[in-house]
């Protein structure tokens, strides 16, 4: 028997519902963490699937042979089963913070490279400014999202997401190193390929790793094994991206400042 879909909501909805007492949060199924997943090129020469996900140097089957997908293609992508999810990049959503935080100290309102931008005033009828352009920069524009729905079940499979959002991934490859680049404090190499972390799958972690022989994403299959040991020992489901190494940091927006 496949999973129940008697109402079946979205990431969102699920999340709020949960937030309420009233379900699970939404989580990565099992099936999904098993996936192997590298951000940049044709899907079939980066997709494989983990024989074991707990195990981090389990050997891997093709997600893709002989241009047939793999039957977990069919199987959700989370627990429970989601009609739809609205995918996040998380480098992109924490650009404009980074952007921000790295031009405010020394951003003068003298400066002709300098451009703010009037916000409504406060609750207290305090003006309010925003920067919007530093050292002729531009203020990164927000992160952007990929509503990925469900093609042949009533819910979104891997397949679904795989399909949906690897294309878009490459669509965004420039702006993810202009972002990366940013966070690092410099330039990585254009060739860098990233591991997509899948614990969260409305907020994509990319992750940079490299060893003597190429990446192997050795410490990204290592939180995914911690990630399960999580869930499998009952264990509250992490409420935001989850990046066992590395901790979690996922903000978006911009910050207000007040001008004096």
């Amino acid at each position: 028997m496949g999973p129940s879909t008697t109402a079946l909501l979205s990431f969102e909805d699920q999340f709020t519902k949960a937030q309420r007492g009233q379900g699970l949060f939404p989580g990565t199924s099992i099936e999904m963490c098993q996936i192997r997943w590298r951000s940049w090129g044709v899907l079939a020469d980066c997709i494989e699937i983990a024989q074991d996900a707990k195990d981090p140097e389990s050997t891997c089957r093709p997600y893709i042979m002989d241009d047939k997908t793999d039957a977990i293609a069919d199987v959700p992508a989370t627990e429970p089963p989601l009609s739809s999810i609205t995918a996040h990049l998380s480098d992109l959503d924490m650009d404009e913070d980074v952007w921000e935080e790295e031009h405010l100290e020394h951003a003068d309102d003298d400066d002709l490279s300098v451009r703010l931008a009037e916000l409504p005033p406060d609750e207290y009828g305090r003006p309010w400014t925003r920067l919007v352009q530093c050292c002729y920069e531009q203020r990164p524009a927000k992160g952007p999202t990929l509503t990925v729905a469900p093609s042949s079940k009533p819910y979104v499979t891997i397949g679904d997401y795989i399909n949906q959002v690897h294309p878009w991934l490459q669509t965004l490859k420039s702006r993810v190193f202009v972002a990366k680049n940013r966070l690092n404090g410099r330039p990585l190499p254009a060739d860098t390929t990233f591991g997509v972390a899948v614990f969260n799958l409305a907020h994509l972690g990319l992750y940079e790793e490299v060893s003597r022989v190429g990446p192997d994403f050795l410490k990204l299959r290592k939180a995914t094994a911690e990630y399960l040991r999580m869930r499998e020992s009952g264990e509250p489901r992490p409420r935001l991206p989850f990046f066992p190494s590395k901790g979690v940091r996922v903000q978006g927006g911009g910050q207000k400042t007040r001008t004096t």
